[in-house]
């Protein structure tokens, strides 16, 4: 009897992985991210820093970042190097728009703090307030670029993609404003 139950054990056993491999696997299949080629994580990774470090205007787009740009959509091949190229013309594009209001936040200030301060105890208020909210934008724009180049850093780092929250909340704010000032229209 003994030797009956350890022969059938072994069988039931090798039931209960196949079992187990075909309930677990889509799901575990489904948690993988994909990997991103070596020569796509670099040449994204110069495009990630390119697009970073690029303080160009929508009105004077840098012609370097482009061709950088340009360069790592060569290299993608996959599917997710695909997505990965979109995101990172998107966060381009995001970052000079930013980049267009920073200026303008920049003429702004320069111009308030030009006023002279001979003016009124309420005139010298209001200037102030505003001047804290043009801060305050800045700042807003700044941490928003930050946590998306952390993301796609990370990805890159880590050769791997499956999305960028902070990114797409930083792309989606672009068509939101957008959708807005034409309803203004």
């Amino acid at each position: 009897m003994d030797k009956r139950f350890i022969s059938i054990k072994p069988a039931s056993l090798s039931i209960a992985i196949v079992a187990a491999a075909c309930f677990f696997g889509p799901a575990a299949l489904a948690q993988q991210t994909s990997k991103l080629s070596a020569s796509y994580a670099k040449a994204a990774q110069a495009s990630l820093q390119s697009i970073e470090s690029d303080d160009s205007t929508s009105q004077e787009p840098s012609r370097a970042t482009a061709e950088v740009l340009d360069a790592a959509d060569t290299h993608a091949s996959t599917a997710e190097e695909l997505a990965f190229a979109k995101l990172l013309r998107q966060v381009q594009l995001r970052r000079l728009q930013d980049n267009d209001l920073l200026h303008a936040y920049g003429k702004l200030i320069e111009v308030e703090n030009s006023i002279d301060d001979s003016e009124g105890m309420f005139v010298r208020q209001q200037r102030d307030s505003a001047l804290s909210q043009l801060a305050d934008g800045e700042e807003d724009i700044m941490r928003r670029e930050v946590g998306c180049f952390k993301e796609l850093d990370q990805a890159l780092s880590q050769r791997s993609f499956q999305d960028a929250p902070a990114c797409s909340a930083w792309i989606q704010r672009t068509k939101i404003s957008h959708q807005d000032s034409l309803i203004r229209q």
